[in-house]
């Protein structure tokens, strides 16, 4: 059974009344995150993505934050529960990574000196420098714009993932989230479903 803050937000959504209806998803979004429950959150994604798609430009920056908040709540859960409910993250970024990259244009060959330098240091083995540069790469590529690029810091992100040690292992994962939750709210902004 949906808690009250999700039912409620069903409502104002239909209703069209987009700001209660923020607002109950953002306590919906801590319930769910409270009572660990994964269907839940699953639904409150659903909705601001609907939310996102009937705002038509309100409130943007206050659902994108929820939607980063979501996906990265999401991505905490451990990936046999996510199978099980259903909701198949990393297929899913994988598409989506797809159509992105079809609006973005090819593959740019390190157009920053920080992605430069993180594919040198990841062919050298280097995975805390490769990581420290993919950190800036995608502040700068998000801070600017630059699709292609925070792609290019996605693709370098899961080769991180493959190579990375016990050291860098959780700010890799925490890489990894924010670059999926930037390609999320990327999607959102030029329409492109997931």
């Amino acid at each position: 059974m949906p808690t009250r803050e999700l039912a409620e937000a069903r409502v104002a959504l239909a209703d069209r009344q987009l700001t209660p209806a923020l607002l109950l998803l953002r306590e919906a979004e801590r319930v769910a995150v409270a009572q660990r429950k994964l269907e839940e959150l699953l639904e409150v994604r659903k909705l601001v993505c609907t939310l996102s798609t009937l705002s038509g430009g309100q409130a943007t920056a206050a659902i994108e934050r929820l939607a980063r908040t979501v996906d990265v709540q999401l991505a905490a859960f451990p990936a046999d529960e996510l199978a099980a409910a259903g909701a198949d993250l990393g297929g899913e970024l994988a598409v989506l990574a797809s159509k992105l990259r079809a609006l973005a244009g090819p593959p740019t060959s390190a157009v920053t000196r920080d992605l430069s330098r993180a594919r040198a240091a990841l062919d050298g083995g280097e995975v805390a420098s490769a990581l420290t540069f993919l950190q800036e790469a995608r502040r700068v590529a998000v801070a600017q714009g630059r699709l292609g690029e925070l792609l290019d810091v996605y693709e370098l992100v899961q080769l991180l993932a493959e190579r990375g040690d016990t050291r860098t292992r959780a700010a890799s994962r925490r890489l990894a989230h924010e670059t999926a939750a930037d390609l999320r709210a990327a999607a959102r902004a030029a329409n492109v479903g997931y």
